[in-house]
């Protein structure tokens, strides 16, 4: 019995099955020197129908005049833009964030949530396990989808909190009203897009 409850719980860690399929949306390639019109291919999750993020963290596609599928890496742009539900999704090209639990190097596209003086970026990424001996049960690899969500007052500099109070206290130094509502916990972790909005509408001015 102890044995089985060990594996229910397991069990809950373990994904569903996740169907994925491509849509198509109009967007824009800018460079350094230009900007590009472009229809994407868009990879979709279901079921909740958004945008795979941490796949297009890698990459864009789209065909070009000749109907030649050509990829777009964050090397090859400054940013990339596709309207998507009503919505313009940007996706900003950096190769100056570093993550220390989420496996992340060189150049990435970062989706910008918020502009502003102070800017809110998510980073998506998938944990995976490794095999586990529970007693005499086999545990298989799983994996889990996560995101990060990451500050930023200056071009190419970002802050992931990891002591949330503290790390935010020192970064938002420059807005006292902020800083005293996330320390009476008016504001902590998960309303990171309060935290940026008060900030710009007061301090950032």
């Amino acid at each position: 019995m102890k044995q089985l409850s060990i594996v229910c719980i397991l069990l809950l860690f373990v994904p569903l099955y996740v169907c994925a399929q491509v849509t198509t949306a109009q967007g824009q390639i800018i460079t350094a020197e230009d900007t590009i019109d472009v229809v994407f291919a868009i990879p979709v999750k279901l079921p909740d129908s958004l945008p795979d993020y941490e796949k297009l963290q890698r990459r864009f596609i789209y065909n070009d005049a000749a109907g030649k599928q050509v990829r777009v890496t964050p090397r090859h742009a400054k940013e990339i833009r596709f309207a998507y539900n009503s919505e313009t999704i940007r996706m900003i090209s950096t190769n100056k964030l570093v993550l220390d639990s989420a496996s992340m190097s060189g150049y990435t596209f970062l989706k910008l949530d918020i502009d502003g003086t102070l800017k809110l970026y998510t980073y998506y990424y998938t944990s995976r396990s490794v095999e586990m001996d529970v007693g005499a049960i086999k545990i298989p690899p799983y994996s889990s989808n996560g995101q990060k969500k990451i500050f930023s007052k200056r071009e190419g500099e970002f802050i992931i909190p990891r002591f949330f109070i503290i790390d935010m206290k020192h970064y938002l130094s420059d807005c006292p009203e902020l800083v005293s509502k996330i320390q009476n916990k008016d504001f902590e972790r998960g309303d990171e897009d309060s935290i940026v909005n008060f900030y710009n509408d007061t301090c950032g001015k």
